[in-house]
């Protein structure tokens, strides 16, 4: 093997010095995941599951029944009857060439005209004269000077600057417009002024002062976003932030550094610069060369930076390069020597583990092989590894398991000895352990031996002893159940068996369980039910005796209960004994005593009526006959009953009904008086009572009686004065309708001045606004033109001379939104939500396009949210790399941790449930020796590795040749590149392109 070595070393030097040559023109191609390109990067080819964008400057992930694809991976075009989802992320069937964009239910989403709105599978364009409103569906005729108008057709923003929106109407004001835009006012052009007319914010270029004026800041300073201090630019910058730090370069070939301080020429598909130029981080799929000029493919995991595309240089820290230099392997503590699989083949201090992944010191006696835990895979002969593999034991024939004293207690066949130094055959169903006579000593969990030792039953707490079927016969604390299953604790006196529940299911002799089995009562022939005096209350024969000792026999209808003389004590259900005892009749509420026939004879309380069904309390005096309900129906003499015939009253001339006092309530002629002593005459046919002077005191049934007491009109809900023509006034909570007749209307709307009669309100009171349809007023939002159903503010007033106000995020108010690209800001300078395919910055001041790539959606401009199919977000959520399928967690190294279930098995998620193959199973191969095959297999590497140099040698020089005046570094234009990397001249568009 030592004499063949040299020979591979120089076989891999004169690999080195055919490919040295070429490798620098593999940076030409700074395209991710691809496979083959063209010198000014022009992918023709990509990895598998991945395709050429239609500009082929990046590989995309496959979408099904797409055609071309954009740079950013989504889908361009879809085959034919096909279109693209509004994300791009799916093509779908509907539609025709009016519909840009399908939704999954096969609608149109998109329309290829913004004039046009969605309809079905279609889009339809808005008749001659109307426009289609900012909802995206509804046409309306929207006036000449306005540039959209809401579904109602009214005003939301006006063509012209000079105009702002009043109640859907663009109205000009000579002047500007104050802050709250209710009047024109006189401010400084260059200023955003109040309503006091003080300046409150001045221009980009501008700061503001204490005295309310705008003063330029110096040519190479800038405004502070809160306007109170200039900031001096980088050099080459012409966008900045607060602190100084560039953001946007001067010049469209540079780019900002990582420190934001110096701006450097861009790389290509380079995504992150230093300050000295070079490449800090690149586009998926590539790493920064070694010398940082470049990005290249660099598809070697664990690898920081390549040397050529695919040739890793250096490895991540806590890997090196294998003996090959193909790929980084994890770096094993103390070890010297890996082979090709990155397993440790020797040590400096200690031996490797059989797994090769550490060097461990073995301590166990015994033990031929260690692990890396040092637990012992291997005994010496004659002996073999506790189930811990913390010791070596005597072997057992048969045995599976042992325990730290080296005896076994599992066997493969039989079971274990009560020594546990064998394993012996047990008849013995469920039986962990017998003794030499076939006698179980320890059954199996939840079982127990027989007191015979013979079987193996169910234990039952608190049993002492088991019959043949195993149910307790003896218990320790309480009584065996009925079912021999369990010891019960039985507080029923004479109770011979209990159940589980404290019931008895069977008693002593001559006793008889009770219905409820809560008690032990003397047995009654043919007694089926017992009170809980032990008294009979139905019999099988017969009916209980009176005093429920026995059962009788008795011909008495519904009768419960009889007495010797088959007289009934007791009816079933409400029926009550007669007299004699003869019959059961209906019971009758207080009644003491009855009749032979039923009727009642003796009342508790009041007395029997007239036809003896009911008792009754006649309190009324001078009556002569009472009804069942305690109404008088004859009076005596001439006395007349009152109308609800409580009381027998003197008459009343003309008076038709009474009141009990005597008091007339209702006249034939005329009306009642106000002391309802007499019936007079009335003003009105209303009146129930009149005074002397023929006015009117109280009015019958609804009717209101006027404020001059002189008629009764009708009643209207909630009126609080009337006079001669109907209701004069309502209470503060109410007002008087429009129109006839008059009538109080509920305003029912929290601060509404004004109601229509169906709560509706006209006008709400002063600093409030209606909303919902007019039926509630919400507090006024400045310059908020309408509002939902919340009370927020759904569109602003239009512009004048001052800024353009928007609604803010939380629909609260109506501000200038000054951050480019922001769809809805939370205040003036500050974005809470871009606008599509942007994404807001950490600090709310900037919108720009997420530039991590594979990214779906970002939380800020550096954190990825969510990234497309096929990809993750790494841990820290700066990346979005390949996504590893069951992996928890991702770093930009793969897969850092697999979800709950999984391992991790050669950058894989494996299922737990999978067993890799023991260590011993890869001896038991047969065949030639190892060194045999070794040998065998370095003679036929030399044979292949020494062809495949000569034909990579001839194809790597003539590619050289042909592609030199493309290469970075090539022909003429190698000094030019040269010069361009000193700083000497400006990089030309092909090697300093904006990176894919």
């Amino acid at each position: 093997m030592n004499r063949r070595f040299p020979k591979a070393v120089l076989l891999g030097a004169l690999l080195l010095t055919c490919l040295a040559p070429t490798a620098v023109h593999a940076v030409a191609c700074n395209v991710g995941y691809c496979t083959a390109c063209s010198a000014d990067n022009v992918c023709s080819t990509c990895r598998e599951g991945r395709t050429v964008s239609s500009d082929k400057k990046a590989c995309v992930p496959l979408i099904t029944d797409c055609s071309t694809y954009n740079t950013n991976g989504t889908c361009n075009t879809c085959v034919s009857g096909s279109k693209p989802s509004p994300d791009g992320t799916q093509c779908f069937v509907c539609g025709d060439s009016t519909c840009k964009s399908c939704s999954a239910d096969n609608t149109c989403a998109v329309c290829t005209s913004s004039a046009n709105y969605p309809s079905g599978a279609a889009c339809k364009a808005c008749a001659s004269g109307t426009k289609l409103a900012t909802d995206g569906k509804t046409c309306v005729v929207c006036p000449s000077d306005c540039t959209s108008c809401d579904a109602d057709g009214k005003c939301l923003t006006c063509s012209s600057v000079s105009y702002y929106v009043v109640d859907g109407v663009c109205t000009r004001c000579s002047k500007m417009v104050s802050f709250d835009r209710k009047s024109c006012i006189d401010c400084s052009f260059f200023c955003k002024c109040n309503v006091a007319n003080k300046c409150i914010a001045c221009p980009v270029n501008y700061q503001i002062l204490k005295s309310g004026d705008c003063q330029n800041c110096a040519s190479s300073a800038y405004a502070s976003s809160d306007y109170k201090k200039c900031v001096t630019y980088p050099s080459g910058c012409t966008k900045a932030d607060d602190n100084g730090k560039c953001t946007v370069c001067s010049s469209s070939t540079q780019t900002p550094s990582v420190d934001g301080k110096p701006c450097v020429n861009t790389l290509p598909a380079c995504t992150a610069h230093y300050a000295n130029g070079t490449c800090a981080t690149c586009g998926d799929g590539l790493a920064p060369s070694a010398d940082g000029k470049f990005c290249i493919n660099c598809d070697v995991n664990n690898c920081d930076k390549c040397s050529a595309n695919d040739v890793c240089a250096t490895c991540k820290t806590g890997f090196i390069l294998n003996a090959a230099k193909t790929t980084c392997i994890k770096e094993i503590t103390s070890c010297t020597a890996y082979d090709d699989d990155g397993k440790c083949t020797l040590c400096s201090a200690g031996v490797p583990s059989l797994s090769g992944t550490s060097c461990v010191t073995c301590v166990i006696d015994n033990c031929d092989k260690c692990s890396a835990n040092d637990e012992c895979a291997q005994c010496t002969t004659g002996l073999i590894p506790r189930n811990d593999k913390k010791a070596c034991v005597d072997e057992i024939t048969s045995c599976q398991t042992y325990d730290d004293d080296g005896k076994c207690t599992l066997c493969s066949a039989g079971v274990p000895s009560l020594s546990g130094t064998s394993c012996v055959t047990c008849g013995i169903d469920n039986c962990d352990k017998c003794s030499a006579n076939d006698e179980c000593a320890q059954c199996t969990t939840g079982l127990i031996p027989r007191n015979d030792k013979k079987a193996c039953v169910d234990e039952v707490t608190s049993c002492q002893t088991y019959d043949d079927d195993g149910k307790c016969t003896l218990c320790s604390a309480g009584v065996p159940s009925l079912s021999g299953t369990s010891c019960v604790t039985c507080t029923i006196t004479d109770c011979a068996k209990c159940s589980a529940n404290d019931e008895c299911a069977q008693c002593t002799t001559g006793l008889i369980p009770r219905n409820d089995k809560k008690a032990c009562v003397d047995e009654i022939t043919s007694c089926q039910a017992y009170d809980d005096d032990g008294k009979c209350t139905l019999c099988s024969a017969g009916v209980p005796s009176s005093s429920g000792t026995s059962c009788v026999t008795c011909t008495i209808t519904d009768c419960a209960k009889c007495s010797a003389n088959e007289e009934c004590a007791l009816c079933t259900g409400s029926l009550v004994p007669s007299a004699d005892g003869k019959t059961c009749g209906t019971e009758i509420p207080n009644c003491q005593a009855y009749d032979n026939a039923g009727k009642c004879t003796s009342c508790s309380v009041g007395v029997p009526s007239f036809n003896g069904m009911s008792c009754v309390t006649c309190g009324i005096d001078k009556c002569d006959k009472c009804s069942a309900n305690n109404e008088c129906a004859q009076c005596t003499g001439e006395l007349l009953t009152s109308s609800d015939k409580k009381a027998c009253v003197k008459e009343i001339t003309s008076c038709t009904a009474y009141n009990s006092d005597g008091t007339c309530t209702a006249c034939s002629a005329g009306s009642p008086s106000t002391d309802k002593k007499i019936c007079v005459k009335c003003p009105d046919n209303n009146c129930v009572s009149c005074s002397a002077d023929n006015t009117c005191d109280g009015c019958q049934g609804t009717y209101q009686l006027s404020k001059d007491h002189t008629s009764c009109q009708t009643f209207v809900s909630g009126c609080a004065e009337y006079d001669n023509a109907g209701c004069a006034s309502c209470p503060d909570n109410k007002v008087l309708s429009v129109g006839i007749p008059i009538k109080c209307v509920s305003c029912n709307v929290d601060n509404c001045d004004k109601c229509s009669d169906d709560d509706v309100c006209y006008t709400c009171k002063e600093g409030f606004s209606p909303y919902r349809q007019n039926a509630a007023c919400t507090k006024t939002i400045d310059n908020c033109f309408s509002y939902d159903d919340n009370g927020l503010c759904t569109s602003c007033l239009g512009p004048l001379l001052g800024p353009y106000l928007e609604v803010s995020l939380d629909g609260k108010s109506c501000i200038s939104c000054e951050v480019s690209g922001c769809d809805k800001c939370s205040s003036t300078d500050y974005c809470g939500r871009c606008d599509a395919g942007l994404t807001v910055s950490a600090d709310g001041k900037t919108c720009a396009a997420c530039a991590i790539k594979e990214c779906n959606s970002c939380e800020n401009l550096d954190k990825c949210h969510a990234c497309l199919n096929g990809f993750s977000a790494t841990v820290d959520k700066t990346h979005c790399v390949t996504s590893v399928q069951n992996c928890a967690e991702h770093t930009l190294d793969g897969c850092s941790r697999c979800s709950t279930g999984f391992r991790k098995v050669n950058g894989e998620c494996v299922p737990n449930s999978a067993t890799p193959p023991h260590p011993a199973e890869k001896k038991e191969s047969k065949g030639a020796p190892w060194w045999a095959w070794l040998i065998l297999g370095l003679g036929l590497a030399v044979i292949v590795a020494a062809v495949i140099v000569i034909v990579l040698c001839v194809l790597r020089r003539a590619a050289a040749a042909a592609a030199a005046a493309a290469a970075p570094y090539g022909g003429e234009e190698a000094a030019k590149g040269k010069d361009k990397e000193e700083g000497n001249e400006p990089a030309d568009s092909h090697s300093q392109g904006t990176p894919y």
